[in-house]
């Protein structure tokens, strides 16, 4: 190979290299966004969880670079994590349809269902906090539904019953809380 060749490769993979986010850039990224996130400065963080999510690179898979949530309990896709905690830190904010909108986004995503499941309990529970009881219900319905396995299931029911009851419809929250004790005696 001649010199000008040379150049030219070691060049574009320059290029490439400088413009190609790392694992590494994106994991610190992520916990720059969480210590943002624990300094209740939501919207520094949020700007963190968008540099993650407006990452593009052919050589990094969607779950290559993974980080641990909820005290390594959960450890996920850095891009799925970086789209439940942007949901909520608009939580935080009080920007309901934008953290509905985020955590509708990682229900969606594959790579962790107890994520999915989650960001599922989320939004029932910006609806139930609103008082919003019917979307309250239709969305702990969806938990069941999709999740029937997840530790929030007990909860679910539960605030379905008080739902019913905040609407009342008295019977309705009396077979949910009936329910409730059938498959969770306990």
């Amino acid at each position: 190979m001649d010199l000008k060749t040379i150049l030219i490769i070691v060049l574009g993979v320059s290029i490439l290299a400088w413009f190609t986010p790392t694992p590494i850039e994106l994991e610190t990224r992520f916990k720059s966004g969480q210590d943002f996130y624990a300094a209740r400065d939501y919207r520094r963080a949020i700007e963190q969880y968008d540099l993650i999510l407006g990452a593009e690179s052919q050589l990094l898979t969607e779950d290559s670079v993974r980080v641990s949530l909820l005290s390594n309990e959960l450890n996920v896709g850095v891009r799925t994590a970086a789209i439940y905690q942007k949901g909520n830190a608009f939580r935080m904010l009080s920007q309901k349809d934008s953290a509905l909108a985020m955590y509708r986004a990682a229900v969606g995503r594959t790579d962790s269902p107890r994520l999915s499941a989650l960001a599922q309990y989320q939004i029932y529970e910006v609806y139930y906090a609103d008082k919003d009881h019917l979307n309250a219900i239709q969305e702990a319905r969806a938990l069941i539904a999709n999740h029937a396995t997840n530790d929030k299931v007990p909860q679910a029911f539960y605030d379905i019953g008080w739902s019913f009851r905040e609407l009342g419809q008295l019977d309705s929250a009396a077979n949910s809380f009936e329910e409730l004790i059938r498959r969770f005696p306990d």
